[in-house]
């Protein structure tokens, strides 16, 4: 089951309207009968007395109240229902949001494409708007470098972030390099060395490019880490100089805490939608799970019509991401590098003031999204009942006006009543009462959690 799912918002209920006058109409309507019942068979040659009143209003008036006690533990039902299902509603919310708050830091990024400034010109910062089949395809090396194109490709990424990454020796190191061999992971050794990088792990060469799922999966295992930092380079090179997809390379160095001082400011990297949700359904609820401000800017690569155009209508209804660039439009030829180049001009995106940036990416028909952002989420509020008296809570004060009226009654119709009756009478009152409170709690509970799924942590 997708975890961006969401009960529909309840409707709004009428308050309660207690039936005040229906209720005195009764007590009148009630005490009036029994008063005329009384004087019709009130001894003529006696005088009205106290017992009189207390036979036709007293005991009528605590029978009535006794009764109302118990409809009130009916009524209870009711109200106890909504209140519990909208407590169901709201801790569904709130997981949802806990799960979508956690995040990881962005400490460093680095990208390489044959396009220079790709952030700031793709968000017509600087420069013109690239546009395929005029933006160049393959990254020309330097002529002063004398080593093998990926090792000067390891080398560039890596410059900008040998500063952080020395100072976490205990960093996981994978990279992905299209056509690489055996011989690319000591070629990244050799250029970590060179720059005095010690990585106490191995160095993993992933087969495949990896999607946005891996960063889901990162996100949870950091949940069991105390340090936690992975640098993934991703070389999307090619040797066939007749593809028409455009080269690119990135490097991105994730850690799960970074110095809010520390220049540059940390980008927060916020749980993915991953997997096979439907984006007509779970953008709406993606984005309810408010992990940072409306997103400025969608940036999309490897969308198919049936899944580009189902998340600019939930966009659009959501009022989300108004600014949306196509990486295909401007790169050329999709091809899985671009992923991570969306995530490394996304961060330039957000370093450069430019707002909390959308990220969206497709491979083999699964789409996912991501945010970026150099805000973290406000703190959560627990949801918090209504205080709604439940029936089982209506059971004690109807237990208590029975037996009143039970011995009052007693009294006043046919004498003090024995000890051992009184005590019988409100040993099986108070089983019958405490029994009937607990099943009708439990009824609505049950009820409400049936309506809406209870969530789970």
């Amino acid at each position: 089951m997708s975890p961006w799912k969401l009960y529909p918002p309840l409707k709004k209920r009428e308050n309660f309207r207690f039936p005040w006058l229906a209720i005195l109409l009764v007590y009148l309507v009630v005490i009036a009968i029994a008063v005329v019942i009384r004087a019709l068979s009130w001894p003529d040659n006696k005088s009205v007395e106290v017992m009189f009143f207390l036979q036709s209003v007293v005991g009528p008036f605590l029978i009535i109240t006794s009764g109302l006690c118990y409809a009130g533990m009916f009524r209870a039902v009711e109200d106890y229902y909504h209140d519990v299902k909208r407590q169901c509603v709201e801790w569904d919310r709130y997981y949802l949001k806990k799960f979508a708050h956690k995040h990881l830091v962005i400490a460093g990024c680095s990208t390489i494409s044959p396009v220079d400034n790709l952030a700031l010109q793709l968000l017509k910062l600087e420069g013109q708007f690239p546009l395929a089949p005029k933006t160049p395809l393959r990254i020309k090396m330097r002529e002063d470098f004398e080593v093998t194109k990926s090792q000067y490709i390891f080398d560039q990424l890596i410059t900008p972030l040998a500063d952080k990454i020395r100072n976490h020796p205990e960093t996981g190191v994978y990279y992905w390099l299209r056509e690489g061999d055996n011989s690319t992971t000591e070629e990244l050794y050799w250029v970590l060395d060179s720059h005095g990088l010690r990585i106490k792990n191995e160095i993993t060469q992933l087969s495949e490019c990896p999607d946005y799922g891996v960063l889901s999966a990162m996100i949870e295992e950091s949940g069991n880490q105390w340090q936690f930092c992975r640098l993934f380079i991703i070389a999307d090179l090619y040797n066939d100089e007749m593809v028409k997809s455009m080269e690119s390379a990135t490097a991105v160095f994730i850690c799960k805490e970074y110095p809010v001082n520390e220049k540059p400011k940390p980008v927060y990297l916020y749980q993915p939608l991953t997997g096979d949700a439907d984006l007509a359904d779970s953008v709406p609820v993606y984005l309810t799970a408010e992990q940072t401000i409306i997103p400025k800017t969608l940036w999309y690569t490897g969308l198919a019509q049936t899944e580009k155009y189902p998340l600019f209508n939930a966009l659009n209804e959501c009022k989300a991401a108004a600014d949306r660039i196509d990486l295909e439009l401007a790169f050329g030829e999709y091809t899985a590098g671009y992923r991570w180049l969306a995530l490394g001009i996304a961060t330039d995106a957000v370093r450069y003031a430019q707002g909390a940036q959308l990220i969206a990416a497709s491979e083999k028909g699964k789409p996912a999204l991501t945010v970026l952002s150099a805000a973290q989420p406000a703190a959560l509020k627990v949801p918090e009942g209504d205080y709604v008296a439940m029936p089982l809570l209506w059971s004690f004060p109807a237990l208590v006006m029975v037996i009143i009226a039970f011995v009052f009654s007693w009294g006043v119709y046919f004498g003090v009543p024995e000890g051992w009756a009184v005590i019988i009478f409100i040993a099986i009152m108070l089983v019958i009462t405490l029994v009937l409170g607990f099943l009708l709690t439990r009824l609505a509970v049950k009820s409400a959690e049936n309506d809406v799924e209870y969530p789970q942590e």
